[in-house]
């Protein structure tokens, strides 16, 4: 009955969250334009950020990647929701053995700024990067490469450092070309050394920035000259982002067409907006971040963690509504994930190990592993912690000695959620609180120190529709690695040393087996992200919650 009752408490927290009203952050736009929309042939849209310019491989911030697809192009591109690879910036790709690749280059690109691409700019590109003084040689752009030659004008060939299975998704998205000019012409920051980071954005994509007012707004417009890609010629003239802290107008400003588009909004916000008859479209779309609970069983935060025992573990998984929590905190759009990986990506392995909700289950668990409420065994607790130190027998304890469970959930995301989680292992008889972050990077050091127990955490596998992006980061003896299990090692070794697909498929489906099976991490769901938009523009979402504005449309 305990259980329930705390279940219930659980469920009308999230509840209470899910329904209060909330104030919207807005950026204020300038006021030289009274109204967007296809009139005008300007897509206005907003971001909490500012921006002194804009920079692939040294800003990560969502908008500065809506922006690094507009003004770069690569050398291949990915269909937005397919793992569909067509040749964009190259012609053709030819592998000379598992860590070697030649790429030949088209003939007819020219950048923003007149100058012809060649291999030159890719040279370029890699070797300033990799200079660990000056650029981001840690990128996940170029980490993969050793050594870069150019065999001719239009001709490169990468070295690898190692086998790269999914190098189409590295050169369809994290890999970007910067002209040889832009390199040399750098300018240099307030300490008087170059910083590429300052450097203007000179792409080949499908828009050229043609303003920028630093901590305001970026202006671009359509790339007269733009190649034939893959991406099509855009549609829409201009583009416009502006970066003001004003807490209630972004709604406004969409309210009364003076916005053309919204993201990153809440499940809160679009509800709300519903509720009320907005006069434009809402979007609830399935985003690639999961959510997973990382329990450690490796015991890197002691040897005595109790969840190191897998009855331990099997019990959580077991005391969590997945689908309860998806619902309030997402809605309908979020789906429970039985595997530790979106469906969507090549290699996620769906015939696993699954756990219902189901406490009278979790509980039976629990006791197995001699573990209950901390408020009725914290003494025996306490003496039972002793066997560490002193002998058993000095202890002269009778009947079953059980153990309680204290414990902080790290989160750094999703707050809410994290509270949910905490309160449906409490009603099973773990006294779990949570350990609250505002930042992924705040909560970094002490994920990768494993000084933790517990942890809720979240992954969007940089976009990537290959589980080599989750696996490879989250395992392997990393420092993220908290399950620390030598037969998975050695699937995923398997699966990053070769380049044929079946092996991978088959290495990646026993390794996400058997993690369902040592469950030490328990996955939870897929985010839903929320837009909100003019009835006049034609937008489709993309998994990857990058949306691709160059595709957009007016009606």
């Amino acid at each position: 009955m305990c259980h329930n009752l705390r279940t219930f408490a659980a469920l009308a927290q999230l509840r209470q969250i899910t329904a209060s009203a909330t104030v919207l952050v807005v950026l204020v736009f300038c006021a030289d334009h009274a109204e967007a929309g296809p009139e005008e042939d300007v897509l206005y849209w907003a971001s909490p950020d500012q921006f002194k310019t804009v920079s692939h491989y040294f800003d990560f911030r969502p908008d500065a990647k809506i922006l690094s697809r507009l003004i770069w192009d690569r050398l291949y591109y990915r269909e937005p929701n397919s793992p569909t690879y067509k040749p964009n910036l190259a012609i053709k790709l030819e592998w000379k053995g598992a860590t070697s690749v030649e790429i030949e280059l088209r003939r007819d690109i020219k950048f923003h700024n007149g100058y012809h691409f060649t291999a030159d700019d890719i040279v370029e590109t890699v070797r300033r990067l990799k200079d660990p003084s000056l650029g981001a040689p840690l990128h996940r752009g170029i980490e993969w490469i050793g050594k870069i030659e150019k065999l001719s004008q239009f001709k490169v060939r990468f070295d690898l450092k190692r086998p790269t299975p999914h190098l189409l998704e590295i050169l369809s998205g994290p890999f970007v070309v910067i002209p040889k000019s832009s390199w040399r012409n750098a300018p240099r920051g307030g300490n008087g050394e170059i910083d590429y980071a300052l450097m203007p954005p000179v792409g080949t994509g499908p828009y050229r920035v043609r303003r920028i007012e630093p901590g305001v707004r970026i202006e671009l417009e359509r790339f007269r000259r733009y190649h034939e890609s893959p991406k099509g010629n855009p549609s829409i003239n201009g583009l416009i982002l502006s970066s003001v802290f004003a807490p209630g107008e972004r709604r406004q400003q969409l309210m009364d067409g003076r916005l053309d588009f919204l993201w990153r909004l809440s499940k809160v916000a679009v509800d709300r907006m519903e509720r009320e008859g907005a006069p434009v479209s809402i979007r609830r779309a399935p985003s690639m971040r999961i959510a997973f609970l990382l329990m450690d069983r490796a015991g890197r935060n002691g040897e005595q963690s109790p969840f190191r025992n897998s009855l331990v573990r099997r019990g959580i998984a077991h005391a969590i509504n997945r689908n309860e929590i998806a619902r309030l905190a997402f809605g309908l759009t979020s789906k429970v994930l039985n595997s530790l990986c979106h469906p969507a990506q090549f290699g996620c392995e769906q015939d696993v190990r699954k756990y219902e909700y189901d406490p009278k289950k979790a509980v039976a668990l629990l006791r197995s592993a001699s573990i209950g409420p901390a408020g009725r065994f914290r003494l025996i607790d306490q003496l039972s912690t002793l066997k560490e130190y002193l002998p058993w027998e000095l202890l002269n304890l009778k009947g079953q000695h059980i153990r309680s469970i204290n414990t902080d959930i790290v989160s750094y995301r999703n707050h809410q959620v994290s509270d949910a989680l905490a309160r449906y292992l409490q009603a099973v008889g773990i006294d779990a609180n949570v350990q609250k972050f505002e930042r992924y990077g705040t909560a970094k050091s002490l994920l990768e120190s494993g000084d933790l127990d517990i942890a809720h955490m979240t992954w969007s596998s940089h976009g990537a529709l290959d589980v080599a992006e989750t696996l490879n980061r989250l395992f392997r003896d990393g420092p993220l690695d908290y399950c620390r299990d030598a037969e998975v090692n050695r699937w995923l070794d398997v699966a990053a040393n070769t380049n044929d697909r079946k092996a991978r498929a088959r290495s990646y489906s026993n390794a996400l087996k058997r993690l369902q099976e040592l469950v030490c991490i328990l996955p939870l769901f897929n985010y839903t992200t929320f837009y909100a938009h003019s009835k006049r523009l034609d937008f489709e979402p993309s998994l990857d919650d990058i949306p691709r504005l160059y595709l957009m449309k007016w009606k």
